[in-house]
This record gives structure tokens, sequence and C-alpha cells, in this order.
């Protein structure tokens, strides 16, 4: 291997976070998924190159299948265009896998929670302790000989128990391609598998199929039962009621003026009453949000949502000024608790901020990177307030803050769209169609600003979030 192939494997490595080493060594065709640097190393240099001739092609599969574009780019020195190109007349890694990939990508946290719940019987606590996502699932059952390429009954079987007919739907692509595909000549059909010979054979990449039969589906109950098995599981938590038309109401302010319009037709698809106000002072700001507040409209609600999008000074909004004094965030907040608006008291108030910073945010005395010492220390994530009659409940109850803060020069560049909201819009409508808890879609929300900052050191999105949400909310 010449000292350039090492290097460009090494920066490669490198770049990977802990996840995107389990996917990359997933579908490189490794059996025993771990995700450390020296087993991506191992595979990538020792197994692999003595049997691919061109080891760049599958190291650009490999980034294209992961959608590490930028790698492609920066470190491959090749394009998403190109390697669609490539994969009209090779591949290397087995559709299978891609598939797998894709579908553990597109299942959250409470997805995989209901999913475990039903190969309860096929795979043990233990083993279930360990898991964090659908590709440990998926490799555990193939260890087992319970799921391969050529049966993916189970996976089917638990992808329908959850209602996620959008994958069962790609499953059965996949097996429509396989069939066609049948009747081509063996020499033509080139996979990762042929490439990447292992020191253990091929089968153990994907399983006899066994003969063990779904233990948790008997024989005489169909898929009904489990789906009703897991709507009483989920039922065990209390949700918060999300039936009044509309939902509520939600007050975007927008002092910007870039992503107020997009954010409007996102809400309104989640049945709220949607206020946009565009480029308004700090004054028209608070007289605005306290008009608001006082809204009738809230006592028949269920929920409530506001968005801010704002130049922001010391963690003060700024609205149009050039400079403050600014808008306190503990003052938009406050307007909304329940002893200024009792209306809303034991009902979800959710707060999405996003400010483009002239300075640096000011920092919580404690220290902790990403929290503002503007946050009310009542309002505490790891416990929050319980209450048993709505009368009861403090003012800091039922209360999701979201704020993300970028540059302000993000601002000057040409037809800029804030990454933060971007996530925001795009997860709450997946979230919707799907029925995904919120907190669920919020997550998905951190996980793309996060690998965004990683990605790009000079375009840093930041992201503070908390609340003291008492019940699961589903925005349907």
């Amino acid at each position: 291997m010449t000292p350039q192939l090492t290097q460009t494997i090494n920066n490669i490595a490198e770049s990977l976070s802990f996840a995107e080493c389990k996917k990359l060594l997933y579908l490189s065709g490794v059996d025993e998924v771990h995700s450390r640097t020296s087993d991506i190393r191992d595979v990538l240099s020792d197994k692999c190159m003595s049997n691919v001739k061109d080891m760049d092609l599958l190291l650009m599969e490999l980034m294209f299948r992961m959608r590490r574009y930028d790698i492609l780019k920066k470190i491959l020195r090749s394009s998403r265009t190109e390697v669609e190109v490539m994969l009209k007349r090779i591949q290397f890694v087995s559709d299978y896998r891609v598939l797998m990939v894709d579908i553990s990508e597109n299942i959250g946290a409470e997805d995989l929670s209901s999913i475990k719940f039903l190969l309860s019987n096929s795979l043990s606590r233990e083993i279930q302790d360990g898991i964090k996502s659908f590709l440990d699932i998926v490799t555990k059952l193939e260890k087992q000989g319970e799921v391969s390429s050529e049966n993916m009954d189970l996976i089917e079987q638990c992808l329908r128990g959850v209602n996620r007919i959008d994958l069962v739907k790609k499953i059965n692509q996949y097996k429509k391609k396989v069939a066609t595909t049948k009747g081509i000549p063996a020499a033509n059909q080139t996979s990762v598998g042929q490439l990447l010979k292992k020191s253990t054979p091929e089968s153990s990449f994907n399983p006899v199929v066994s003969t063990k039969t779904w233990e948790l589906i008997h024989k005489n109950t169909n898929i009904s039962t489990t789906t009703n098995e897991i709507r009483h599981y989920q039922c065990s938590v209390d949700v918060y009621r999300m039936q009044a038309q509309p939902r509520g109401v939600c007050v975007i302010i927008d002092c910007v003026g870039n992503d107020g319009e997009r954010l409007e037709q996102t809400f309104k698809s989640l049945h709220f009453h949607v206020m946009l106000r565009k480029l308004l002072t700090v004054t028209e700001c608070l007289s605005t949000l306290r008009e608001v507040a006082e809204l009738s409209h809230h006592r028949s609600a269920d929920a409530f949502a506001c968005c801010i999008i704002s130049r922001a000074s010391g963690g003060q909004l700024l609205g149009t000024e050039p400079q403050g004094p600014g808008l306190s965030l503990d003052a938009v907040r406050d307007l909304f608790h329940s002893d200024a608006c009792p209306a809303l008291a034991g009902k979800p108030k959710l707060f999405f901020v996003h400010s483009y910073n002239v300075c640096e945010p000011h920092r919580a005395s404690s220290g902790c990177s990403g929290y503002h010492s503007y946050w009310n220390p009542y309002l505490d994530t790891d416990r929050p307030t319980l209450a048993h009659e709505d009368s009861c409940l403090p003012t800091t109850a039922d209360v999701f803050w979201s704020h993300c803060w970028t540059r302000e020069s993000a601002l000057q560049e040409p037809h800029h769209q804030s990454v933060y909201l971007q996530a925001l819009q795009s997860s709450l409508l997946n979230g919707q169609r799907r029925k995904r808890n919120f907190l669920d879609i919020h997550m998905e929300v951190n996980q793309k600003i996060f690998e965004h900052s990683e990605r790009n050191p000079t375009e840093t999105y930041s992201l503070d979030l908390r609340h003291t949400l008492r019940k699961i909310i589903f925005l349907s």
C-alpha cells in the first residue's frame, strides 16, 4: 500500500463520527461491528488492499453510501455525480447492506424502543441493553441466523408492527430488484463479498436462514395483536392532548426576513393558527408578544408555539435595531408562564429562537458550554416539575425551549438560509407524518446541527435545548 493511500485512509477514519464508523464497518462486510478507528484502518488497509484492485473506487462508494459528500470532495477529489455514474457499471457494497443502513438512519428513538419491545423474545435483555441503533439490532439478528439478505421477514414484521410502511416498501423494492437480477450470470455481478475476502466465509456475512419462528408472534396470532401491544406500551406514559382545531396559536416574529414564510407553512401543516410578523423593532416585538399572550384563543387550545428570528447581542434580541438595548429572552418566556397567561397552564409551550449574534453570547457562570445565564434556574431538564392538578403547576412547567445561534456575518451570505430552521422544518414535518414523539424529532434536529458544525467549523451553529415537559407530545 502506498504512503499516499495510507494517509487517505487515515484522513477518512479521523473524519468519521462514532456512529459513522459503525456504518462503514457494516457496509464493508464486517461481522462484529465495533467502532474503533483502528478497526476501520484494519478493514480498509490490511484486509481490503490485497483483494480490491482499485481501492479508490471502494472508498468513493463507501463515502457516497454514507452521504459524506464532503469527504468525497476534500479527501477523495471526487463528486457525488461522478460516483453515481461509476455505480452504474461497478458496485462493491451489497444492496442488502445499503438497505439496512438506510433503514437504520430512518429509525428514531421511539420506533427503536418499540422494535426492541417486539423482539424481547428474540434478543435477551443483556443484548438489548447494548443496542443503540437499528443497525445494532440487524447485526445481532444476522449473527443468530434470523435475518439475512435472503430473509428479511422478521425485519419486515417489526416495521409493520410500528407502522413504518414507508420502510416496508423499501424492503419490497429490494426484493423486486433481487428477483429481476437473478437471471444475470454470476460473472457479471460484482459485490463487496466477492472483493473483500475476510478470514471468515461469505455465509457469515449473510447467515443461513434459521427455521426458528418469531416467538413473539404466536402461531394463532396475527400482526394486529402485536400492534395493540405497542399501543398499550406507548400509552403507559401520559401524553399531552393534541386534538383542538386549530391546535393552538403559533406566533412567528422574523426580524431578519429569511425563513419566516417557511416556518409559517410548517406550523400551518401542524394545524396551528399562525401569526407571522416581519421586521419588527424591539418595542414592536414586545408589544406583539403581549398581544398574543392575551388572546382568548388559548382557552380552547391544546398548545402554544413561538418562533423568533433576530439579531442578538449579549443574550438580548435586537429586532431590526443595529444595537441594544434589546429584548431579554427571559421576558419572552415569562409572558406565557401560567401566572401571566393562565389559559396556557398545563399546556405545552414550545419556543424556537434563532439568533444571529453580533458578539459571542454570555455564558452561564457554571461554565457549562452552550447554556446561557439568562435561563431561569428553576427550569431544570433533568428533574422536571410534576403536579397532579394543573391549578397547582408552578409557572415554569410545560415549557420546551430550543435556542440556536450563529454569527451575524452569516446574514451577508447570498441566499442565506438557516441550517437550524431548515432542520427544524423538515424534522417537524417528517415527525408528523411518522407520528414520532416531539422530543425524538428535536433529537434529529440536534444531530443535524452538530454534524453541520463538525463538517463546517467556520459556519458553526450552537444549540441550547431545555424543557420542563411533563408528558409526551405528538404533533399529529
